[in-house]
């Protein structure tokens, strides 16, 4: 059980957080140029099986582009620019979504996140595997990085994760496992392990937002002293038995990713995660109930405006109401979204009845996996497995 204890932020709308000065705490602590730290993996979350977009690249006629297409893997197509591509659908496979802590990079979450505003400073806690926001629902999603291998004749079983993979970066950077990283590797053994990692937070061009990118997991340096932590590590399996305070952690971009796992519905996680929200809305009552409401409903409230782009925070604003065009500035729409959503709450609080939530464009009963729109921080920009080709 970790004893990292922050709650998932509900987004920039209907909430006390000051995340202009968030932002700049942390970019303070982490800082605008790039530097190698030491990580922790802090955290392991079962995805389940999920789907996955088509694998496409450029058609060049190798010849193995040419027997997936004779075996009907894949299928040649023209891209918008008029260009032959090659397809190649993937299938679903196992996936998991992995946690980092830095202990030389401490953050004060309880000043700004705890209802008594005390300090409470804990190691910064970054998604490693990354995130992305769908334009079709407003949605933050976990990436995952897939439990699948490829045949590698210097595995003694035949078959190991590409040596581009996080897993296989990880295992070797932690010491856990030397490469090829063979497929029966059990990544439970990455927990705990001690790491380096570059981190930076850059600061968007109108200063209101900031990404924060990790990168480039190796082998600590001998010479380097690892900082003293209190970090548990945490792993989460889909089947169940699980930790209830390790549960609380979870955030809405991991829960959104969850329920597009094949047998979710049916899943022992969901119902300690169902069994957890009910249990606290007995203890809590019906105000706190509407405080801590399920994150994953968030289609009505404003989304984390640090995880979008330029582009995305314009988009949003113009379907919001807002007149776009070329020359508006990304301050001006940010202003416009903030405005609109404090408005709903507003309204809300002097209505008798909640007003209907809109609608979004994606069934929650489909198990599609979104379409990638926008990766967060985390460019470790490398394969889950070996490219088809």
């Amino acid at each position: 059980m970790s004893k990292f204890n922050k709650k998932a932020s509900k987004g920039t709308g209907g909430s006390d957080v000051d995340w202009d000065a968030y932002n700049d705490h942390l970019l303070e602590q982490i800082g605008d140029e790039v530097e190698n730290h030491v990580a922790i993996v802090s955290g392991l979350i079962d995805l389940g099986v999920q789907e996955r977009p088509d694998y496409v690249e450029e058609y060049t006629g190798t010849k193995k582009q040419e027997k997936a297409i004779k075996d009907g893997r894949s299928y040649v197509r023209e891209n918008e620019d008029g260009e032959e591509e090659i397809v190649t659908e993937l299938k679903p496979v196992d996936q998991v979504a992995i946690f980092a802590d830095f202990p030389e990079i401490m953050i004060n979450y309880g000043k700004f996140f705890s209802k008594d505003g005390e300090d409470d400073w804990k190691p910064y806690r970054h998604l490693i595997t990354g995130t992305f926001w769908n334009k079709a629902d407003r949605k933050m999603y976990a990436k995952g990085v897939s439990l699948s291998c490829s045949p590698n004749d210097k595995a003694k079983g035949g078959w190991a994760y590409d040596p581009k993979s996080t897993i296989s970066k990880l295992a070797v950077a932690t010491g856990s496992a030397k490469s090829p990283v063979e497929q029966d590797f059990d990544i439970g053994e990455l927990l705990g392990g001690v790491f380096s990692m570059d981190l930076v937070a850059e600061e968007s061009k109108d200063g209101k937002h900031i990404n924060i990118k990790a990168n480039n997991p190796s082998k600590k340096h001998k010479t380097v002293k690892v900082p003293e932590y209190d970090i548990e590590p945490m792993g989460i399996m889909l089947d169940g038995d699980n930790d209830e305070e390790d549960l609380k952690q979870l955030r809405p971009a991991i829960i959104n990713t969850l329920e597009l796992a094949e047998g979710w519905a049916t899943s022992g996680l969901k119902e300690e995660l169902d069994n957890l929200k009910d249990s606290s809305s007995e203890k809590k009552g019906s105000d706190d109930q509407e405080e801590e409401e399920d994150d994953t409903n968030a289609a009505d409230e404003m989304p984390d405006l640090d995880d979008m782009d330029d582009e995305d925070i314009l988009e949003l604003a113009e379907e919001l109401g807002m007149r776009v065009t070329t020359r508006t500035k990304v301050s001006r729409a940010i202003s416009f979204i903030e405005d609109h959503y404090e408005g709903n709450e507003e309204e809300e609080d002097e209505e008798e009845e909640p007003p209907k939530k809109r609608s979004v464009s994606r069934s929650k009963k489909s198990n599609t996996k979104p379409q990638e729109e926008e990766e967060d921080g985390s460019e470790d920009d490398t394969d889950d497995e070996d490219p088809p080709f």
